[in-house]
C-alpha cells in the first residue's frame, strides 16, 4: 500500500464523516465538515500528484480514485441539498451523469481500453470544487440560515455546475461509445 492509496482510502472514509458531521453536528459540525471538505479535496489533488512524482500508480488508485470522487462529491451534494440549499433534481442530474460516465469508463476498462480524464473532466471538478466551497462558505456565513439571498445565490452557481457537470458527460458518452464501438 503507498501514499496516494493511502490518502484515496482516507477519501473514500472521510466523506461520509462530512456527510454525519455536516448533517448531525449542529453549528460546530458544520464548521468540521468544512475543514473536512478543504482535507479532504486537497488530499485529492495530493495523491494524483504524489502518485505521477514517485510512478506509484496502481491498478487500485486507476479504479478506487475515481470512485472516491464521485463518493466525496456525492456526499457534499447529498448534505447540501438536505438542508434544502438546492433542489434534488440538480443533485439527481449529477449523480446520473457520475453513474453513466463511470459505467461508460468500466466498460471501456473491460475491453482493455482507457477513457483518460479529458480537459471538461478537469474544469468540471474544479468548478465543483469552487462552487460547493462558496455554497458551504455562504451558509456559514450567513449564521447557517438559508434566506432568499443565500438560496438564489446557491440556486445559480449550483445551476451553473449542473450544467457544466451535464455537458462534460456528454462529450465522456460520445468519447465512450466511440471507444467502446471499436471493440
Amino acid at each position: 500500500m503507498n501514499i496516494p492509496n493511502i490518502l484515496t482510502i482516507g477519501r473514500l472514509l472521510g466523506a461520509p464523516v462530512f456527510f454525519f458531521t455536516f448533517i448531525y453536528g449542529g453549528k460546530e459540525g458544520v464548521v468540521i465538515a468544512f475543514i473536512i471538505y478543504i482535507v479532504l479535496e486537497i488530499t485529492d489533488v495530493l495523491d494524483g500528484v504524489i502518485a505521477r512524482r514517485t510512478k506509484k500508480i496502481t491498478n487500485f488508485g486507476k479504479l478506487a480514485d475515481p470512485l472516491a470522487d464521485k463518493i466525496c462529491l456525492l456526499s457534499y451534494l447529498m448534505a447540501i441539498n438536505e438542508i434544502n440549499l438546492i433542489p434534488g433534481w440538480m443533485f439527481l442530474l449529477i449523480f446520473y451523469r457520475e453513474f453513466v460516465v463511470t459505467l461508460i469508463r468500466m466498460l471501456a476498462l473491460s475491453s482493455g481500453k482507457v477513457i483518460p480524464a479529458m480537459l471538461s473532466g478537469k474544469i468540471k471538478k474544479t468548478i465543483q470544487v469552487v462552487v460547493i466551497f462558496t455554497v458551504l462558505l455562504l451558509y456559514m456565513l450567513n449564521n447557517y440560515k438559508i434566506n432568499t439571498h443565500v438560496y438564489q445565490v446557491s440556486l445559480g452557481i449550483m445551476g451553473l455546475m449542473t450544467l457544466i457537470t451535464l455537458l462534460s458527460g456528454i462529450e465522456y458518452v460520445i468519447k465512450g461509445i466511440k471507444v467502446i464501438e471499436l471493440n
